[in-house]
């Protein structure tokens, strides 16, 4: 019981206004500049200053057709920003139709930190940006489960970003295969293969009949699926 409240403590949210002015630099240029900023504490995270739309500069941004999925928060959309000196893509990012408990981060965007030139608090630079380290921010999978899994259109690409994430974080594996029972009538399960290096995750689907065969009733997986 002790683990679970912690847990859940780990992942309250809470928004709270910012005192002083924050002002945000990108390019050469200044990008945003607020006295009506939000801080948002999530769990054990580094707080996130949170940005008036309407104090951003609308010379510089300009919303993309990315959207990821928080299940916290709701669905965020993105924007990147262009100066003379400088561009990116998807660097900012806010949620237009926030979930309630977050409600007040309504027309608000924020930008990724270490992405941006600099960022001062009533003129003075921000030099470091803290944060809390603890079981969520120190596992490598954490941020994609949570900012970029949710991209997956199907279920074989969710496969290969899912071992692809594995491999970038230095998890030695060449090779996943997952079998998911299906309730139709007539498949018993569709399988998936990933092998490092292939582009693409090969998907095979089983009939009833492969139930009986020798492979399979001698084979683990007969044991582990006995409840047919």
């Amino acid at each position: 019981m002790d683990q679970l409240a912690e847990n859940n403590t780990a992942y309250m949210l809470s928004v709270e206004p910012v005192a002083k002015t924050i002002r945000v630099e990108f390019g050469g240029e200044t990008i945003a500049e607020t006295s009506n900023a939000l801080r948002l504490k999530e769990g054990r995270y580094a707080p996130v200053f949170y940005i008036p739309l309407e104090d951003v500069d609308q010379r510089y941004i300009e919303k993309s057709e990315k959207t990821t999925m928080c299940p916290f928060k709701g669905m965020a959309s993105y924007w990147g920003l262009k100066t003379k000196k400088d561009k990116a893509k998807d660097i900012a990012w806010g949620y237009e139709t926030p979930d309630d408990t977050v409600a007040d981060l309504k027309g608000h965007i924020s930008f990724y930190w270490d992405q941006m030139d600099a960022w001062y608090a009533d003129g003075i630079k921000i030099e470091t940006h803290d944060a809390e380290v603890s079981s969520f921010t120190t596992n490598p999978l954490t941020h994609w489960l949570l900012s970029e899994a949710w991209n997956a259109s199907s279920t074989a690409e969710l496969i290969g970003m899912f071992n692809k994430c594995l491999v970038d974080k230095g998890i030695p594996i060449t090779r996943f295969r997952t079998i998911i029972r299906t309730l139709h009538p007539q498949l018993y399960a569709r399988g998936f293969t990933w092998n490092k290096g292939e582009e693409e995750v090969t998907e095979f689907n089983a009939d009833y009949e492969i139930i009986n065969t020798p492979a399979y009733v001698n084979s683990p997986m007969d044991s582990a699926m006995c409840f047919r």
